[in-house]
């Protein structure tokens, strides 16, 4: 009896497992989605985002979103007959409407409806750029020193090494407010899967460089592009903010915590909540890092008077 459910097992198993030729058809499958988003071929719908339009299939826009589904019938919306969609975008920087659309986050979201994944490239602010060849090092011949400087060689020229020349370097990964907008532009267009990728990428980023200049930005957006019951990347920026204490020092982080309704709070209770600490507990120093066990960083706490 138990080699015979043993050998059930196994049978159940191997079926359940996806084969190889289900992996390569699968693949095929992204392959020909990819390709119909590069060539636009047969492409019935038009969405338009700042300064970019996207020739769409109505087809695959519509298996992943209720919205652009309605948007998409003739006989219920003017955009559906005009087969054409306009989307709103912000007019400045300092526009806070949250209704309006990011035209990146959109670019992502069609690249998503046909790739089923989206890669958010750093912003420039967070690539270090390297010279390509020694020519762009050397704008100006060098110096002529004398024979004798401790510098130069036997005819005078000042000795410099070669520097090593490679192509644009990432420094960190500065797209959380990047992912936010996504996030944001998935509840609005009521994308599930792109809502859950958008959530997994912007909580891997905030985990691992939340002391990034883009914090701020990304915490604003957050709170503003997002209805209040929407708490998953909302109870991110705030854990993020309860255990890095040092955020709040920053001037931009605490300017956004002031403009928002309701996170002041929050970071309140979650302190209250935190305040009795199980001393086997290993926390973390918000502002030097090292971690501890028991109440108060050794390294920043004053020392009690006892």
């Amino acid at each position: 009896m138990g080699d015979s459910m043993q050998a059930l097992r196994q049978e159940l198993a191997k079926h359940s497992r996806p084969s190889a030729h289900m992996e390569d058809s699968m693949q095929a499958f992204k392959q020909g989605l990819a390709n119909t988003y590069k060539t636009e071929e047969f492409a019935d719908f038009t969405i338009i985002c700042g300064p970019h339009t996207f020739r769409v299939h109505k087809v695959i826009i519509c298996l992943h979103s209720e919205y652009f589904r309605s948007a998409c019938r003739s006989n219920r919306f003017r955009e559906g007959e005009k087969g054409e969609l306009v989307l709103r975008t912000a007019q400045s920087e300092d526009d806070e409407d949250g209704a309006c659309d990011d035209p990146e986050a959109v670019k992502h979201m069609i690249h998503f409806f046909y790739h089923l994944d989206y890669d958010a490239v750093p912003t420039e602010a967070d690539v270090t750029n390297v010279p390509d060849s020694p020519s762009q090092v050397f704008a100006e011949p060098p110096r002529q020193l004398a024979a004798g400087h401790p510098f130069s060689n036997r005819r005078g020229r000042v000795i410099t090494p070669h520097p090593q020349t490679t192509k644009p370097v990432i420094k960190r990964d500065g797209t959380m407010a990047m992912h936010a907008k996504v996030f944001a532009a998935a509840v609005k267009y009521q994308i599930p899967a792109l809502q859950a990728i958008a959530a997994s990428k912007f909580t891997a980023a905030i985990r691992t460089n939340w002391d990034h200049d883009d914090f701020a930005e990304a915490a604003h957006t957050v709170y503003t592009t997002t209805p209040d019951e929407v708490r998953g990347l909302r109870d991110e920026v705030a854990n993020t903010l309860a255990q890095h204490g040092g955020l709040l020092d920053k001037a931009e982080v605490e300017a956004v915590v002031c403009a928002i309704d309701g996170l002041a709070y929050q970071l309140l209770k979650r302190k209250v909540q935190g305040s009795t600490i199980n001393p086997r507990q290993v926390m973390q120093c918000g502002r030097c890092g090292i971690s501890f066990r028991g109440e108060g960083c050794p390294n920043c706490s004053p020392p009690r008077q006892w």
